[in-house]
């Protein structure tokens, strides 16, 4: 099998219900598009041949709770509440990278800032092992006030996200 057929069963398995047999069709609602030809074909480009060529964040999100088990298992599976948490809170800075493969990638860091006062910086490091690399950096929030979660790649911002503490 080629590699671009495994990693199009890799996808196609991935995509919900599709690799169940008898398995309920997702409601309208749910249902994913699929992609373009062209964006198949991009993806396709990085991921067998980007390697050097950086890193895509895909999505970011500040969770309360990361599921360790089941369909959803390394998802953010509790985001923060809008309102706010209590101080001596621990969130995790919840990262999904698109990583070459084969790469590895070790300039990235999370950045914790209590209003403009920098708390605390932690390294991540991605390896281009699946399509997707998923990382969880678990802060402790513990004042109240403005905190912000900034996730760097060198002096690059790639997301920044505040959260309030009560």
């Amino acid at each position: 099998m080629s590699p671009r057929s495994v990693l199009l069963s890799m996808l196609l398995l991935a995509a919900p219900g599709l690799a169940q047999e008898g398995a309920k069709a997702p409601p309208e609602a749910t249902r994913v598009k699929p992609p373009s030809p062209e964006a198949v074909t991009a993806f396709w480009d990085f991921w067998f041949r980007g390697q050097g060529g950086g890193v895509v964040l895909a999505d970011a999100k500040l969770c309360l709770e990361v599921a360790r088990d089941g369909q959803d298992r390394n998802q953010c599976a509790r985001e923060l509440p809008a309102e706010g948490v209590p101080t001596n809170t621990v969130v995790f800075a919840w990262q999904a990278y698109l990583v070459p493969q084969g790469d590895t990638i070790d300039d990235i860091t999370v950045q914790l800032f209590h209003g403009e006062t920098l708390r605390e910086t932690r390294d991540v490091k991605l390896k281009g092992d699946g399509i997707r690399a998923r990382n969880w950096t678990g802060l402790r929030l513990t004042r109240s006030g403005a905190w912000r979660v900034v996730i760097r790649r060198g002096d690059t911002v790639l997301r920044s996200m505040d959260v309030k503490v009560l």
